[in-house]
């Protein structure tokens, strides 16, 4: 299932919830030439805390099991960091029947949103 969003929003754009500011990266943070994934990891990590100052909390360094969802203005998301980048999902907050499911965009040339992964490691 999808449905429109703003096809000026990359994957972090969608997860947060702010449209149309193009292809962002937490932080600004761009992969140094000699960055390991785990540097890069916590580059993004930092620059995501950074970004949204006391509206972030970091629940998990690790992926334990998935956490209650977020409530009220509040987004559940997950942050996938390889090496080819990075991607960025955002917990359901509210579903009428079963599961709450990820969401996600697939960067900025796609309009629409995709949801359908109880857990964001299929």
């Amino acid at each position: 299932m999808s449905e429109t969003w703003n096809i000026n929003s990359n994957c972090y754009a969608y997860a947060v919830n702010v449209k149309g500011c193009g292809a962002v990266c937490p932080g600004g943070v761009t992969r140094g030439v000699n960055d390991s994934d785990d540097e890069y990891a916590e580059n993004l990590r930092d620059g995501v805390l950074s970004d949204g100052g006391d509206r972030v909390a970091l629940s998990a360094t690790q992926w334990p099991a998935i956490p209650a969802s977020a409530s009220g203005s509040r987004y559940l998301i997950v942050m996938i960091v390889g090496s080819n980048g990075f991607h960025f999902l955002r917990r359901e907050r509210i579903r009428v029947v079963g599961t709450k499911k990820w969401k996600w965009k697939q960067g900025c040339q796609d309009n629409h949103y995709s949801r359908g992964y109880d857990n964001p490691y299929p």
